[in-house]
């Protein structure tokens, strides 16, 4: 088969020091340094472990294929504009198309490239410690290395793997364990979930007597040099965690089918009072009557995000009817109230994310929640979540086999929206409801796709933006085609 191999490419965050968000997080290459000079020194490590992060940010992964884009388009959330041929062929679950395959393929080399980036990481934080890295420094930079990789891993396999409540030894993506660009074969599904839970495990082992986060909190602002930790351990949303450890734990668990051992890991979170003070919901004040700066991302649930300084270019050029026509992606008409809602508009999604369009001849509502706000430099307003504590509730619903208990975990989410609770009714009724809170809760958060897939349950009509059909998720349509050249950068 055809290998390419990518050369291994670093880039910086700069500015650790700087007085605000964006600037601490400005990039700027700095490839013609060798992998040695870069890890002669503790903060060469933090530059190359920008660089994965960087990453994990751009365009082909969750800054726009994995999050808001592509993901949620092939699950169904938009009426594509007919203009929009790129986007049809995706809705279409369209995989041979030209322009399809390639962006899939950009994804997977991407986060194979990646991945390798985190074995450098690794390789260099065992032949570095307590010589560059302290005991701390090691355990942080090498268990943030190890959840990247385990992230990537992950999702590659959510994406690319059969479906797993079916075939969960069916043959899927390589895990990339080695430091310099090879072959890896094709492993069962299982395999691949084994590996990562291994990554999670030993990640939760370095971090959870050294994450200043358990300590400290979130830290989303720039520090001084009077305070103990320096800035390069700060903005821990921005960063994998101890507490983005235990909900990823958590979510592969669930995956794989093993519910037992999902809920007592979301419960860890869930049952946790540091957790809710580092990691509180919302404020409704924050969103309702509050028209300047409002936290439609509820950034303060946020277990473990992404960052873009022009999040609000994401939403003109692609959610407002007046900043787009040939790609803009918005749900069919009359969907968001009363099929997405069922007519709940008191809750605080609906109220703070959604709005209707002011653009001439389109009144449906607009998808707002990465809309700008008037003062960028707000942590809250250049952010993504792409883990968020109401997941771990989800999970406990989902997994918990007391059905009071279960409805009790949907209800606290429910609840903290502004809706009514639900009566236990049967584990159906919960299961629909569940379906429901997944389709509102993670617009634009690229998690749809997963859990369709994962639960091997088919897109009702009702819950199609799109249209009014229903669509099954068999393997044609669940199961991403491995690019030509799938042995990259192994």
């Amino acid at each position: 088969m055809k290998t390419i191999y990518i050369s291994l490419l670093i880039c910086a965050f700069a500015g650790f020091t700087l007085q605000s968000c964006s600037d601490w997080l400005s990039l700027q290459p700095i490839d013609r340094q060798t992998v040695e000079q870069l890890f002669s020194t503790k903060e060469g490590f933090y530059t190359a472990l920008n660089g994965v992060y960087n990453n994990i940010g751009s365009d082909y992964l969750y800054g726009k294929q994995l999050s808001w884009e592509m993901i949620d388009v092939i699950a169904q959330r938009y009426a594509i504009s007919t203009n929009n041929d790129l986007g049809t062929k995706q809705a279409s679950f369209d995989y041979s198309d030209a322009a399809v395959a390639s962006g899939i393929e950009a994804m997977w080399t991407k986060a194979y490239n990646t991945i390798l980036n985190c074995n450098v990481l690794i390789k260099n934080c065992e032949e570095k410690k307590e010589t560059i890295l302290t005991l701390r420094d090691y355990s942080i930079i090498k268990a943030e290395s190890l959840l990247a990789r385990a992230f990537l891993h992950f999702d590659m396999l959510r994406c690319f793997g059969p479906i797993y409540a079916i075939t969960p030894e069916g043959i899927s993506i390589p895990y990339n364990t080695l430091s310099y660009a090879s072959t890896s074969p094709l492993l069962p599904a299982n395999e691949v979930v084994e590996k990562v839970l291994i990554d999670i495990n030993e990640a939760i082992q370095l971090l959870e007597t050294n994450d200043p986060v358990i300590s400290n909190g979130v830290m989303n602002t720039p520090g001084t040099a009077t305070e103990e930790f320096e800035e390069i351990y700060r903005y821990r949303q921005l960063r994998f965690n101890y507490y983005s450890a235990l909900l990823l734990k958590s979510r592969v668990l669930h995956y794989s089918g093993d519910a037992p051992n999902a809920l007592i890991t979301a419960k860890m979170l869930i049952d946790d009072p540091v957790v809710a003070t580092h990691f509180p919901f919302v404020d409704p004040s924050r969103l309702l009557g509050n028209s300047s700066t409002p936290d439609r991302v509820f950034s303060t649930e946020m277990i473990f995000g992404i960052y873009n300084k022009d999040r609000g270019l994401i939403f003109k050029n692609n959610f407002s009817p007046e900043g787009t026509t040939t790609r803009l992606l918005q749900p069919r008409s009359s969907f968001v109230a009363a099929n997405l809602f069922l007519n709940e508009t008191q809750d605080y999604r609906y109220q703070s994310q959604w709005a209707a369009s002011n653009a001439i001849g389109n009144t449906d509502p607009m998808f707002i929640k990465y809309m700008d706000i008037s003062d960028n430099e707000l942590f809250y307003a250049t952010v993504f979540p792409l883990m968020r504590i109401s997941e771990a509730y989800y999970i406990a619903a989902e997994c918990e086999t007391d059905l009071a208990n279960a409805y009790g975990y949907l209800n606290v989410i429910r609840e903290k929206r502004g809706v009514t609770p639900l009566s236990v009714v049967s584990a159906s009724d919960l299961n629909t409801k569940l379906n429901n809170e997944y389709n509102r809760e993670f617009a634009g958060e690229g998690q749809l796709f997963f859990y369709y897939k994962r639960r091997n349950i088919t897109i009702p009509n009702a819950q199609n933006g799109r249209n009014t059909s229903s669509y099954s998720f068999n393997d044609a349509r669940g199961v991403f085609p491995l690019p030509e050249n799938e042995m990259t950068v192994r």
